[in-house]
């Protein structure tokens, strides 16, 4: 529970700092699109290992964030989010000073531990704020700041990367990563807890993380008959992991909040599918600028930049809708909107116009708007109030599977098609396949992802307090 003396006390403070936060690990996450070809070239990765760069922040925020938003509820978020904010950057300051592909990686799976922390927190804490009637709206400004962050992100990075190097992306964080942990020490005062007293679920939460890093290092290696062995793995513990949560008192992950309430089902169904469709599009369309169109970081920067910029305009718009307008209606339309962006790009190709991916861009950035904030309050509106940490971590795992399924698939179709060899002028057209075979690929989870939404019914818990 917040502090006693007020439920919503220190409001504004909190709203700064998840703000900030949320800003911080959106701009991290997506500087190294722009910069994955220098790291690359520099420590010596091929085209399936470069999509690496980012998968495996995004994995270990996926693996972490279910057992973190439970901890963060028997323990309390604040210092679980002062934890992450600390560990991410530290190992912002590690990632400055790597020479090898094996310590990229590594650090790097630090750095996304660090940003699950703050995962599966932020929402938790900014929901338990805010009166019911305020929640959408600050969802939906909370969600600007990750917009802002990946509006910055391909922009700045573009420019860090080309005039200071790849490194100095990673400096960057640091002087936000010291303002952060001083303001939650100074500004957020009280704490988050359940009033529920229960035990953690260690068996529980080393089976989730076994089965998710297996299965996407299982794809990982596909069709290698060791990704299939991997995926074998990750099969069984799903099923060892349901058997094992359905029978134990206090499990990490109540499946009982799934039951009879096909809302919450299907809106997690929804994001999965909706961030794996989108995701590595960045990536991917970053990869094709700078290799067939011999653009340099910073000029792919300024394209890519359309997008988040479009999200950033208008996600606190659709936030305030999202608290007048039914849920469903604004997620169903933010997805035809995505499909209409999606749709161009099938046919990209060694000729394919700059206007063309700045309008696909745009349009992406709108849909995406209006996907977001609606269907993270949600989420967050559909579980009682004691399970807020579970809530929020529920709708980051959901965002966090579906973004590394994302970079998967890529890493996959790159795989498959390209091989393990690094991207140069003989390969390009294997290159152009891939992407189309990419963009077919995620218009098909866009569609999916739109049925769900029309389908999950009406059953939203509005503040929903118990």
């Amino acid at each position: 529970m917040i502090d006693k003396q007020s439920p919503y006390k220190h409001r504004k403070s909190v709203l700064i700092i998840i703000f900030l936060s949320s800003f911080l690990t959106a701009f991290s996450v997506y500087t190294t699109v722009i910069s994955a070809k220098n790291i690359g070239m520099e420590l010596g990765m091929d085209a399936a290992t470069i999509s690496w760069v980012s998968l495996i922040f995004i994995l270990a925020a996926a693996m972490f964030l279910i057992p973190f938003g439970k901890i963060a509820d028997l323990y309390g978020r604040k210092k679980i989010f002062l934890t992450g904010v600390v560990v991410f950057t530290v190992s912002s300051v590690l990632l400055a000073f790597v020479d090898s592909t094996g310590a990229f990686i590594a650090f790097r799976f630090v750095q996304g531990l660090g940003a699950a922390l703050i995962y599966a927190t932020g929402n938790a804490i900014l929901t338990a704020s805010f009166p019911p009637t305020q929640r959408g709206k600050v969802i939906g400004i909370n969600v600007t700041g990750v917009y802002i962050g990946l509006t910055l992100s391909p922009l700045l990075g573009g420019i860090m990367t080309q005039n200071f190097g790849w490194r100095s992306q990673f400096w960057f964080n640091i002087p936000f990563g010291v303002l952060i942990t001083l303001l939650v020490l100074l500004k957020m005062k009280g704490e988050w807890t359940s009033e529920k007293r229960e035990k953690f679920d260690y068996i529980g939460s080393a089976i989730y993380a076994l089965f998710l890093f297996s299965l996407i290092y299982g794809l990982s290696l596909f069709p290698n008959i060791i990704g299939f062995v991997f995926i074998l793995i990750s099969v069984n513990g799903v099923i060892i992991f349901i058997l094992w949560e359905k029978r134990i008192t206090y499990p990490i992950l109540d499946l009982n909040l799934f039951k009879n309430n096909r809302y919450l089902l299907f809106s997690c169904l929804v994001s999965i599918f909706f961030y794996v469709s989108t995701i590595a599009l960045a990536l991917l369309l970053s990869l094709y600028m700078q290799y067939l169109l011999d653009m340099s970081p910073q000029e792919a920067g300024y394209i890519l930049l359309i997008q988040p910029l479009f999200q950033a305009i208008f996600s606190p718009i659709a936030g305030r809708l999202s608290d007048k307008v039914e849920a469903k209606k604004m997620v169903s339309v933010g997805l035809i909107i995505v499909l209409i962006g999606i749709a161009p790009l099938l046919f990209i190709g060694s000729g394919f116009p700059i206007y063309l991916i700045a309008i696909s861009s745009a349009i992406l950035g709108l849909g995406t708007a209006f996907f977001s904030s609606p269907n993270i309050r949600a989420i967050m509106s559909s579980i009682p109030k004691s399970s807020l940490g579970i809530a929020a971590s529920l709708e980051g795992t959901m965002r966090t599977i579906g973004q590394t399924f994302s970079f998967g698939m890529l890493t996959i179709v790159f795989a498959v098609i390209i091989g393990n060899v690094a991207i140069t002028p003989p390969y390009y057209p294997q290159f152009i396949t891939s992407a189309r075979v990419i963009c077919i690929l995620f218009l098909i989870l866009t569609i999916i992802s739109l049925i769900f939404s029309i389908f999950r019914g009406k059953r939203e818990i509005e503040g929903k307090e118990k």
